[in-house]
């Protein structure tokens, strides 16, 4: 049988690759639920030219102050709204001024707006269950257009609801409390035990 302290390390990294693997899965099928989103706001309102999704990232280094970073994970154009493009591009606060409204948009974990490149943009938070922003959703538009009332309800109720995905895709089944004699020890199967052997 193991020590509880070795019971103890191995249940750690068990629980820390679970951890991880559902946070990738968690991602796959926000991307699979953001990509069907973005199709219908282009589908809906012309006037968005791309879309692209970027994903928050902890700072890899005490240079990065701000204490995070954006990856974009997803992009489409009007053009073609079924199709996409991950760049995988990783943007700093301060390498990005032009796009210093995205990295509001997630400090303030609220919809943001703001100009870069000649062009007109939407900033959207995707919020966990505590509320912080998660993703950001980045529409772009012609410097003189915007949405119209009942197009910007419309688009807002869709993010909203690409939230509220991401809040169901993201839950986490709760661990299996250890019953009583469970600690320090590990059963052993019957068929190892006793060479497959069973009292009749």
């Amino acid at each position: 049988s193991f020590k509880t302290h070795e019971v103890n390390f191995y249940e750690g990294v068990g629980l820390c690759l679970g951890q991880v693997f559902h946070w990738i899965a968690s991602l796959r099928k926000l991307l699979r639920v953001a990509q069907s989103a973005l199709g219908w706001v282009h589908r809906r309102c012309p006037q968005v030219l791309r879309a692209e999704v970027y994903i928050t990232e902890p700072a890899l280094s005490e240079e990065e102050k701000d204490g995070f970073a954006l990856r974009l994970m997803l992009t489409t154009t009007s053009d073609s709204p079924g199709s996409t493009q991950a760049a995988g591009e990783r943007l700093q606060k301060k390498d990005n001024l032009l796009k210093e409204y995205l990295f509001r948009c997630v400090e303030l974990s609220e919809p943001v707006s703001g100009s870069a490149y000649g062009r007109h943009h939407l900033a959207f938070p995707v919020r966990d269950h505590t509320g912080c922003a998660v993703a950001v959703v980045d529409l772009c538009m012609p410097p003189t257009h915007s949405l119209p009332p009942q197009q910007a309800r419309e688009v807002t109720r869709v993010l909203k609801l690409l939230t509220a995905a991401y809040h169901w895709v993201s839950q986490v089944p709760e661990p299996r409390e250890r019953k009583e004699g469970e600690e320090g020890s590990v059963p052993v199967p019957s068929s190892t035990a006793g060479g497959g052997d069973d009292a009749a």
